[in-house]
């Protein structure tokens, strides 16, 4: 029966990929142990001036009296090129050639006369960070199941290595963006891969990434920390006597829950009993607990309030 339903049915039964192996590391370092710093021995500056003086001859330039001439400026005076200079030049020549290329590549990019992209472009489908040792039929293995596909092609240099990217045509358009939408995120050969369409043909002035267009890389970029969120609530300052006493201090809490005064036994200070004593634990005025600084009652001669008796007792019928 359940090859008999359709393929977004069919998807919501396909078993979870299994759980990628992870060998155990095979050096065993000790974090603690400080690296080995490799001293440097030091070095002339001839090898340098040897390759700059091959670079010269393989862009055309002269190079008749370099040896004359030789470490000295236009004054005839000797100087020596220090390693941040160099730095400096190598970083300005790459960047040059970079720019060069990139202006030749956009003047020769027509995606549109492209022998290779054949197909519809609206049923084609990107997959990018693929690993090196990917074949066609590891992507057929893993998006056939969206829908019949029409070719697979892996990108490759003139060597015939990959280059970590593939296109998929399939041959109905709600096949192509079942797959855009399900299979981001896919795990092939242990590697997360991104899909996304076809946008060389199909998106105008559209440039890939090495021309200066895409979002290639944005999403590798370190993320910003979060904002640490203020507390809800600042704690209260607790004035003198004890723990958070209030008005007073001496005792705990000038008293537990004590008022005015300066202290005085547990709930002292005059709420409910007494007159507040003049501070510490010292006893109340009366003995026992009903005193100045008790637990409440009226004060008496035992210290434990007025006592009236007994109550009386009950009579029986007989």
């Amino acid at each position: 029966m359940t090859h008999q339903l359709p393929p977004n049915i069919l998807r919501l039964f396909q078993p979870r990929p299994p759980v990628s192996f992870t060998p155990p590391s095979q050096l065993n370092h000790d974090p603690f142990q400080k690296p080995k710093q490799t001293i440097r021995p030091l070095e002339g500056i001839s090898r340098i001036l040897e390759q700059l003086k091959q670079e010269a001859a393989d862009q055309g330039q002269s190079t008749e009296g370099v040896e004359e001439d030789e470490g000295k400026d236009e004054h005839g005076k000797s100087f020596t090129v220090t390693e941040q200079t160099k730095k400096e030049l190598k970083r300005e020549q790459r960047r040059k050639l970079i720019e060069e290329r990139k202006s030749k590549g956009i003047a020769n990019y027509n995606p549109k006369e492209d022998p290779e992209a054949q197909g519809d472009p609206f049923t084609t489908l990107f997959i990018s960070r693929l690993d090196y040792t990917v074949t066609e039929e590891d992507l057929k293995k893993d998006f056939e199941m969206y829908g019949p596909i029409q070719r697979i092609r892996i990108v490759r240099d003139k060597e015939g290595k990959s280059k970590g990217y593939a296109f998929i045509v399939y041959e109905q358009e709600r096949d192509m963006r079942a797959a855009y939408k399900d299979a981001e995120g896919i795990k092939i050969k242990g590697k997360r891969a991104m899909v996304d369409v076809e946008r060389g043909r199909t998106v105008k002035d559209w440039k890939p990434k090495r021309l200066g267009g895409g979002l290639g890389g944005l999403t590798r970029k370190k993320k910003e920390p979060a904002p640490v969120a203020e507390p809800a609530f600042a704690p209260s300052i607790v004035s003198r006597g004890g723990f958070g006493g209030g008005g007073g201090g001496g005792g705990f809490r000038g008293g537990f829950r004590g008022g005015g005064g300066r202290g005085g036994g547990f709930r002292g200070g005059g709420r409910m009993g007494g007159p507040p004593p003049s501070g510490g634990y010292g006893p109340p005025p009366g003995a026992g607990y009903g005193g100045g600084g008790g637990y409440g009652a009226p004060a008496g001669n035992d210290g434990y309030g007025r006592f009236d008796g007994p109550p009386p007792l009950k009579r029986g019928r007989y």
